[in-house]
C-alpha cells in the first residue's frame, strides 16, 4: 500500500494511492533420485490512482486537474516449470515450459478525463482538457525449451532447442492538441482499437567448453534464433532468419594455479524485437495522424492539414531487413594478493553492429521501418553506437567477519542511438519505435555523447558481523553526471524535434552519490527460541541531496518555413527529476 499527495500546479494537490499484491512460491519436486521437477509462481497484480501526465512537454501549470489523474491497472502472474534429468554423471537434460503475463491499462480517472483530449499550451506549459490517452496492453510470453549436457573427457559438450511466442493485444486511443502560438495548432491522433500480433522466436545453439590443460580453458559456441512477426490477421508479416551468433572465451590461469587468471571473450547477440513496432505496422486495425491547424481545433475541428497519415493496412515485409545486434569484446585480469585480497582489471569495448528504427518516408508521405541507411530508410544514417570501458576491482575477504566490494570504471558511450530506451525524447519506451530516426533532419547534430553516458562510477559494498546479533551492511556510489543536449523544432513540427547542437554538447547534470545501510539483528541471539526472528533495519538515501538528475533540454518548439527557431519553451532548462528522498524500512523475517 502506497499513498502520496502529489502537488498539480496550478490545481492544489491530489493523492495518488496503489495497490499491489506481490507474492511469490516455489515448489521442489524429487521425482526420483535422478529426477527434479520445480514450479515457481510469482506475481504483481497492481492498482492505482495515479497523478502523472502522458504528454511528453513539462507542465508548469493546469487549468484543471483531469490531465494529470490516471487509473492504472499494471502487473501480472508468471509460472515455470523446470525440470532435470540425470541419465548418468556425464549427461543430463534439462527443459522448461513458462507463461509469463503483464497487463498495462491507463485512462483518465475522472469522466472529463477519459471524454476529451489533452490541450497544452506550449507557449505557457498549461495543461487543460482530459487525460488524452486510453490503452491496454495485454502482453503474454510463451516458451518451451530443452538443453542436454555431455561431459566427454576434458570437454563438457551442450547443445539446445527453445521456442517463444510474444504476444501483444493493444488497444489505444491517444488524442493531444497543442497550441504553438496564436496562428499554429497542431492536433496528434493515434489509434488501434483491436488487434493482436506475435514474435515467433525458434532457436538453437551448440556449444563446447574444452580444459586443454589445468592452466587453460576454451569455450565456444555458436547460437541461432530466427524472429516470425505476425500480424492481426494471423499471417506473418515479417522474418528475420539470419541470426547467427559466434561466441569464444578462454580463462588462462599463469603462476601458482589458483592464484591469478587471463580472461578474453567475443560475443555476438540479437535483440529481440519488441512489439510495439510490429503493433504500428502490422495491425490493419491501426490508424495514426498528425494535422496542423492555423486557428483553434477545440473551437473548429475543420480546416486542418495532414502532415502525417498511415495506418489501416499491415505493411509489406522489408525486404532484406537485418536483425539489431552488438558485438562484445572483453580482456582481464586478476590476481589473487593474499588470503584477504583480490584485485583486477577488465577491459570492454560493444559497438553495435545493426539496429531497426522507423522513420518518415518522403516518398510514401508515411512512416515504416527498417535498417537506418537501407532500402527505404537510405536517405538516414546508420544507426551507431559505442560503448568502451575500462573496469577497476578489489575484493577484501575476512571470513565470518567481514567482506567488501570496490568498483570503478572509466567510460565512453558515444553514438547516434542510445538503444531500446530512449530517455532524450520523452523517455520512451517504445523499443525500436523512438523519435530517434523519425525524421532525416532529426538526425543532424544527433552522433555524440549519448544520454547514458558515465565518465565515473565508483561503488563500494560490503558487510561487517559486529558481534552479540548484530550485523551491518552498506552499499555506496558515487557518479558523474550525464551529458545535456539541447533540442529545437524540426520541420515537421511538434512533437518532432532535432539537435540544436552536437549531441551531448551542453554540458552536464550534477554528480551524484547515494549510501544506504543495513541493520540486521538476530533476537534468538538474546532469546532462548527454537525460532529465529532477524529485526532488519534499511536506511535508503541516507543524506540524499536531492540533485537535479534530468532536466527539460527542448529549447523552441517549432520552426516557421524558413527554417527560423520559433515558439520558446517556458520550461528549458529547468529540472524534471531529482534524487529520490532518504526513507526508512523496518521488517522482519522468521526462520522455522
Amino acid at each position: 500500500f502506497r499513498v502520496e499527495d502529489v502537488e498539480i500546479l496550478g490545481a492544489g494537490f491530489y493523492e495518488d494511492k496503489a495497490v499491489t499484491h506481490i507474492f511469490a512460491g516455489k515448489l521442489n519436486w524429487r521425482a526420483t533420485d535422478r529426477t527434479k521437477v520445480r514450479l515457481t509462481v510469482v506475481g504483481d497484480p497492481s492498482k492505482r490512482d495515479a497523478v502523472g501526465t502522458g504528454a511528453p512537454s513539462t507542465p508548469t501549470s493546469s487549468d484543471n486537474p483531469d490531465p494529470f489523474l490516471i487509473d492504472m491497472t499494471t502487473g501480472g502472474v508468471n509460472v515455470l516449470v523446470n525440470g532435470t534429468h540425470m541419465f548418468s554423471d556425464e549427461f543430463f537434460l534439462e527443459g522448461s515450459l513458462s507463461r509469463f503475463q503483464h497487463r498495462n491499462k491507463q485512462e483518465g480517472l475522472t469522466q472529463r478525463g477519459r471524454n476529451e483530449p489533452t490541450f497544452v499550451d506550449l507557449a505557457t506549459g498549461t495543461y487543460s482538457g482530459g487525460f488524452g490517452e486510453a490503452k491496454d496492453a495485454k502482453s503474454v510470453q510463451l516458451t518451451a525449451d530443452v538443453k542436454g549436457t555431455f561431459i566427454l573427457g576434458r570437454h563438457m559438450l551442450k547443445a539446445g532447442l527453445e521456442y517463444r511466442d510474444n504476444q501483444l493485444d493493444y488497444r489505444e486511443n491517444y488524442h493531444f492538441q497543442y497550441r504553438n502560438n496564436d496562428t499554429s495548432y497542431s492536433e496528434v491522433i493515434f489509434t488501434t482499437p483491436d488487434g493482436t500480433v506475435r514474435n515467433r522466436i525458434p532457436s538453437a545453439f551448440v556449444q563446447d567448453s574444452w580444459r586443454i590443460t589445468d592452466r587453460l580453458r576454451v569455450n565456444a559456441g555458436l547460437r541461432w534464433d530466427g524472429q516470425f512477426l505476425v500480424g492481426s490477421d494471423g499471417k506473418v508479416a515479417q522474418k528475420i532468419t539470419d541470426q547467427y551468433q559466434p561466441r569464444v572465451g578462454f580463462i588462462y590461469q599463469p603462476g601458482e594455479l589458483g592464484s591469478q587468471k587471463i580472461i578474453g571473450s567475443y560475443g555476438r547477440f540479437y535483440q529481440e524485437l519488441g512489439l510495439v513496432i510490429s503493433n504500428w505496422y502490422h495491425n490493419e486495425f491501426h490508424t495514426q495522424a498528425i494535422i496542423a491547424y492555423d486557428h483553434d481545433p477545440r473551437v473548429d475541428p475543420s480546416g486542418g492539414v495532414a502532415l502525417v497519415t498511415g495506418g489501416g493496412i499491415i505493411y509489406p515485409e522489408v525486404d532484406g531487413l537485418e536483425g539489431q545486434y552488438f558485438d562484445e569484446f572483453t580482456l582481464g585480469y586478476e590476481r589473487q594478493i593474499s588470503n584477504r585480497l583480490a584485485l583486477g582489471v577488465r577491459g570492454v569495448y560493444r559497438p553495435l553492429g545493426q539496429g531497426i528504427e522507423d522513420g518518415f518516408v518522403e516518398d510514401t508521405g508515411e512512416f515504416n521501418y527498417g535498417n537506418p541507411g537501407k532500402g527505404d530508410l537510405s536517405n538516414y544514417p546508420e544507426i551507431e553506437r559505442e560503448y568502451i570501458a575500462l573496469e577497476l576491482t578489489a575484493q577484501m575477504f575476512g571470513g565470518e567477519t567481514y567482506n567488501a566490494r570496490a568498483s570503478y570504471v572509466l567510460s565512453r558511450n558515444e553514438g547516434n542511438y542510445p538503444g531500446l530506451y530512449d530517455s532524450e525524447f520523452y523517455g520512451l519506451t517504445n523499443s525500436n519505435y523512438s523519435m530517434e530516426f523519425d525524421t532525416p533532419d532529426m538526425t543532424i547534430n544527433s552522433n555524440g555523447k549519448l544520454p547514458n553516458d558515465r565518465t565515473h562510477v565508483f561503488k563500494l559494498s560490503g558487510t561487517y558481523r559486529v558481534g552479540f546479533g548484530l550485523s551491518t551492511g552498506t552499499s555506496f556510489t558515487w557518479q558523474s553526471g550525464t551529458p545535456i543536449s539541447v533540442l529545437e523544432g524540426a520541420s515537421l513540427g511538434y512533437p518532432f524535434l532535432n539537435f540544436a547542437q552536437e549531441r551531448g554538447s551542453a554540458g552536464r547534470t550534477p554528480s551524484i552519490w547515494d549510501l544506504n545501510l543495513r541493520f540486521v539483528y538476530d533476537v534468538s541471539y538474546a532469546l532462548d527460541t527454537t525460532m529465529r526472528p532477524r529485526l532488519i533495519l534499511d536506511v535508503f538515501h541516507l543524506g540524499s541531496q536531492r540533485e537535479a538528475v534530468r532536466f527539460d533540454h527542448v529549447k523552441n518548439f517549432n520552426q516557421d518555413a524558413n527554417g527560423n527557431q520559433i515558439d520558446p519553451n517556458p520550461s528549458f532548462e529547468l529540472p524534471t527529476r531529482f534524487q529520490p528522498p532518504a526513507a526508512v524500512r523496518l521488517g522482519m523475517e522468521i526462520d522455522f
